[in-house]
């Protein structure tokens, strides 16, 4: 799994996020617990670089499946719309 790349490395560690999350969803698929949780740490690195437009896409992507897999009701479900929330609030 890809940790935090080094100061000045953002772009190829966007490219590694990048690549590795359509390996997972080619695999795995969209809707997996594995894919969605890579998704999320991903959404989550972007947030971190301040790029709240790109975290809140995915993390609304995220949102939607998991409403698929889970249902609406399920905590996770629930944690991925919480998430959106939080994104759209540091915009």
């Amino acid at each position: 799994m890809i940790a935090v790349a080094p100061i000045g490395q953002g772009k190829f560690a966007d490219a590694q996020y990048t690549d590795v999350l359509k390996l997972m969803e080619r695999l795995l698929g969209l809707e997996h617990p594995d894919t969605l949780n890579y998704a999320t740490k991903f959404a989550m690195a972007l947030s971190h670089q301040n790029r709240m437009g790109e975290a809140t896409e995915i993390a609304r992507q995220l949102e939607k499946h998991a409403g698929k897999v889970f249902g609406p009701d399920n905590p996770c479900t629930r944690r991925y719309a919480k998430l959106v929330q939080d994104l759209e609030a540091k915009k």
